[in-house]
């Protein structure tokens, strides 16, 4: 997919705003893809990447974008990218180790375990280099009522 595909969430004041990916590659469509994103250059200083919380928040914007992304590949019921801001999301079993670095770029790698009705559960992993810098689960979307 093209960066300019994703969309751009407006960011909260104090919050680094999601980088578009160079590019998504698709290994399964719907299922599995990965892409490298660059912290956004010189974004609010030095002092913004320092702290942690505001990092962490970037990382999980970007996992949302690059999750949105495969699940627009799927083939049978792609995702409409324009929802994608709007979807209800919860982080499970997050685990942080490595800072980031914000001079280089970030891998994200995501595998959709599940996708029942509207709810999606997946899997990622945020790295540079050797650095391992997140991991955990991802919901995304919601669950009809019955």
């Amino acid at each position: 997919m093209k960066p300019d595909a994703l969309p751009l969430e407006s960011a909260p004041s104090g919050r680094i705003p999601p980088t578009p990916a160079h590019s998504v590659n698709i290994e399964t469509p719907g299922y599995h893809g990965s892409a490298s994103v660059n912290p956004p250059p010189g974004w609010a200083g030095p002092a913004t990447w320092a702290n942690p919380e505001t990092t962490r928040q970037w990382v999980l914007d970007n996992v949302v974008q690059v999750m949105g992304a495969v699940l627009a590949s799927d083939l049978r019921d792609p995702l409409a990218l324009d929802a994608l801001p709007d979807l209800p999301r919860a982080f499970e079993e997050l685990e942080f180790k490595s800072a980031l670095n914000p001079a280089q770029p970030m891998r994200i790698v995501v595998r959709v375990q599940s996708r029942y009705q509207a709810l999606c559960r997946g899997v990622f992993v945020a790295y540079q280099n050797t650095a391992f810098i997140a991991a955990g689960k991802l919901l995304l979307g919601q669950q009809n009522p019955q």
